[in-house]
């Protein structure tokens, strides 16, 4: 059976059809809410939500995947909707983009974060050179005679550091940029 053909089973009040879809469409919607409220329950909750909204307007879709576009946006906002009722996220419309904005000292932990995960993903001697250089302040020469590595060395190391920071950190730098423009407005 074809997923119109279910549909169609679904606008005819077929609860069989609605069983079959919600299977069909449960883990897909779960892993979507997710990504925005970071809460397995919560997640859960408002897929169902979903669920019976897919419920309710039966007989209004005809088509699988207009109705699958129409829940996909109606779990999104519904997911924007219990973070911004948490208050722990503004939305912001700007453009026809969604831009969501966090209570700044939540960037800042979580900015923080990203750049002790970028530390942890380097490799050992890397961090070393790089903590020591930029986080605790140490002088080329000290790092060199307390880790018993040449000069050269040493810049080489902060330098490939660094660079492996920036890669690890590129994936973010937009939405970081993003949340700092919109807090200094």
């Amino acid at each position: 059976m074809s997923k119109n053909e279910i549909l169609e089973n679904l606008n005819n009040g077929d609860q069989k059809a609605f069983k079959l879809l919600f299977d069909m469409l449960f883990y897909g919607f779960f892993g979507f809410a997710f990504r925005y409220v970071k809460n397995k329950e919560t997640a859960e909750e408002l897929v169902e939500d979903v669920m019976v909204l897919m419920w309710e307007k039966r007989g209004e879709f005809d088509d699988f995947d207009r109705m699958k576009a129409y829940l996909f946006a109606a779990l999104r906002n519904k997911s924007l909707d219990y973070l911004k009722s948490n208050s722990k996220m503004i939305l912001m419309e700007i453009g026809g983009l969604d831009v969501v904005e966090e209570d700044p000292f939540l960037i800042e932990e979580e900015f923080h974060a990203l750049i002790y995960q970028a530390l942890d993903a380097l490799p050992d001697k890397c961090r070393k050179v790089f903590e020591l250089s930029c986080l605790e302040g140490m002088k080329y020469k000290q790092i060199s005679e307390e880790l018993g590595i040449s000069l050269n060395t040493v810049k080489s190391q902060r330098s490939r550091a660094i660079k492996l920071i920036k890669i690890y950190l590129g994936k973010y730098i937009v939405l970081l940029l993003l949340t700092f423009y919109f807090q200094n407005l």
